[in-house]
């Protein structure tokens, strides 16, 4: 055998496991040993194992541009949550680029086809059981933001609905909350980023956005998170991969070990002081 030391990742002593399984698979074990050892001292090469759907299986992965979880910076997609969905990929095996799209799509391919990944997806009752998930990735609080100044007060879900305008993102979880609260004063958009704008510009009078993300959204719209104002916190959530009803419980097993693997091997921990303390100044355009 090759023995590891045992602090060593557990991904590293499984791909190198399953790359010995390969070579004795496909013949490169058995030319190497003919040229040390004679066949009595040649291990039995064990029947095929069967296939590991990570490998067998191309993902289709979506994502959003909702900084810093996911976002595309000078023409490469990035961010938190892209860096550990790419380090489940390479521990896994799993096939599969990631393609930033707008979030209604993304969301609606997910739950119309096979093997597609949906990610950062919020976890919320009535989306429990129309995915299969991964996760956390990352917990945020949702809130009402305000331009500086406007002097708009809410101490209720209920004040709230009195406002006139609200900018949301359509089919987004927080708009899907909202609606499913009886909101109906909701002004919605596939762009996020025109929801700052329009908020400077008197064009809605409350956005709903997160801690988590709204001052990078605010410098990649070219505006300073400094003129916004969170008016009314309201949720607070966990964010998770999404992935479609049909795809195979093994790859989502797989996914969620390999994700808790990373959370205690300090993997995680390096992503989120690299992505989430970022200077924000890097993401304006």
């Amino acid at each position: 055998y090759i023995a590891i030391s045992k602090g060593t990742p557990a991904w590293v002593v499984r791909r190198w496991q399953e790359t010995l399984d390969c070579m004795k698979q496909d013949g490169t074990f058995k030319s190497i040993s003919n040229k040390w050892l004679p066949d009595a001292c040649i291990p039995k090469i064990n029947p095929k194992p069967s296939s590991d759907p990570c490998k067998s299986t191309r993902l289709q992965i979506y994502t959003e541009n909702s900084p810093p979880g996911n976002y595309i910076l000078r023409g490469e997609v990035t961010g938190f949550s892209v860096a550990v969905v790419r380090e489940i990929q390479k521990r896994t095996g799993q096939q599969g680029d990631i393609q930033v799209v707008p979030w209604a799509r993304g969301y609606n391919m997910t739950l119309a086809d096979p093997n597609v990944a949906l990610f950062s997806t919020t976890r919320l009752p009535q989306r429990e059981n129309l995915f299969k998930w991964v996760g956390p990735l990352y917990r945020q609080t949702w809130g009402f933001y305000a331009k500086k100044g406007t002097k708009i007060r809410i101490a209720s879900m209920q004040e709230a609905k009195s406002i006139a305008r609200i900018g949301t993102y359509y089919k987004d979880a927080k708009e899907q909350y909202l609606k499913k609260q009886g909101f109906n004063n909701l002004v919605s958009t596939n762009n996020n980023l025109s929801n700052v704008k329009r908020l400077i510009q008197g064009g809605i009078d409350l956005w709903v956005s997160s801690d988590f993300n709204m001052p990078y959204l605010a410098n990649q719209a070219g505006i300073s998170a400094d003129k916004l104002e969170l008016v009314y916190a309201f949720r607070v959530v966990d964010n998770f991969i999404a992935f479609s009803a049909q795809t195979s419980d093994k790859i989502v097993q797989a996914w969620q070990h390999t994700l808790d693997e990373i959370k205690k091997d300090g993997t995680y921990a390096a992503f989120y002081a690299q992505h989430i303390e970022l200077n924000r100044d890097a993401l304006r355009p």
